[in-house]
């Protein structure tokens, strides 16, 4: 049998949080898919954890592959100018391989959108929020306290010269496209192009055109509307229709992409479509290219967000509210 590997910071801040709550090693063990020996060995001191498994020092951190990852987001960068701004010490190299092997995970955290500041009333009301989904698991189809059965859903806009996040003047705006997006376990809702300012009204007629498509998805399953609080969300007709569906609402807290999967998928539409800094030269093309990529967006990857839900609950919770690597 060979070696197990060492406990990840992610599994031992699991194991605190289980530990504090009163669980035995057994138990967290299972929770996490680890043995009880390897749990017990830590849980014995974990100061001095990990201390048996030093080898050869890796040349990058944590955060420097995230780092690196973020840059190369900006696919206009060369490997070696990544490694230049990100500061890291490591070989060209070195740095390649973390991009190829962020590729090939096919699931990167990184939002172009930079997080919003959190403060103490932000905060209060993530810690909340994960406290209350801390137990949902993505293993049922037929339980609505489970990560299967959530719609996550948000607005986008996508300039000619490239997302709104990365806008590089101030005329870019009079040029771009404004899309509305829906994810769900079994799939993505075809794109929602807004061609005009959204209002109450407006909104409720989308809702109307695209719960028979997500009905369709889920077939007899019970499904949850996750959603903003922004006035037009909460208006009175929105709430009526969503009402008049039988279908359950979830709001998600302000300030949190990382608590919206949709967002990493965002991410992902627009490296798609601005790859090697392209740019377009009207709506049409740009329309065309969105519908594009937004079709080849894979099952397997959105399952993977939806499987990454438990990991980001989990560190609101360990970071009292605060961000999190996602």
């Amino acid at each position: 049998m060979g070696k197990a590997t060492i406990l990840s910071l992610l599994e031992r801040q699991k194991i605190d949080l289980f530990h504090s709550q009163g669980l035995s090693n057994r138990n967290i063990a299972k929770k996490i898919k680890r043995s009880s020996r390897t749990v017990d060995r830590y849980v014995k001191d974990p100061e001095a954890y990990g201390s048996q498994f030093k080898g050869r020092r890796r040349a990058l951190t944590s955060r420097d592959e995230r780092k690196i990852v973020q840059l190369a987001s900006d696919s206009t960068k060369s490997a070696a100018k990544i490694k230049e701004s990100a500061g890291v010490s490591a070989s060209l190299s070195t740095v390649q391989r973390a991009i190829r092997n962020a590729k090939a995970k096919n699931l990167d955290p990184l939002k172009l959108k930079e997080k919003p500041p959190l403060n103490a009333i932000r905060m209060e009301k993530r810690l909340q929020y994960a406290k209350e989904h801390m137990t949902w698991t993505v293993q049922s189809d037929t339980r609505l306290n489970d990560w299967r059965s959530v719609v996550f859903t948000n607005e986008k806009r996508f300039n000619l010269d490239g997302p709104d996040d990365l806008r590089k003047d101030d005329h870019s705006r009079d040029g771009g496209v404004m899309v509305w997006g829906a994810i769900t376990f079994y799939g993505a809702i075809d794109l929602v192009f807004i061609d005009q300012k959204m209002t109450a009204e407006r909104f409720k007629t989308l809702l109307q055109s695209v719960f028979p498509k997500i009905n369709d998805l889920f077939g007899p399953l019970p499904w949850i509307f996750q959603k903003g609080d922004a006035p037009i969300h909460n208006a009175r007709a929105v709430k009526s229709f969503i009402t008049s569906e039988n279908v359950q609402v979830m709001i998600r807290p302000p300030h949190s992409p990382d608590l919206n999967i949709i967002e990493d998928v965002w991410g992902w539409l627009s490296r798609k479509v601005f790859e090697g800094g392209k740019q377009y030269e009207d709506k049409e093309t740009l329309t065309a290219a969105l519908k594009l990529a937004w079709s080849e967006i894979s099952l397997s990857y959105i399952n993977a967000l939806y499987h990454s839900m438990k990991d980001r609950i989990y560190e609101v919770i360990l970071n009292k509210g605060g961000s999190t690597q996602f």
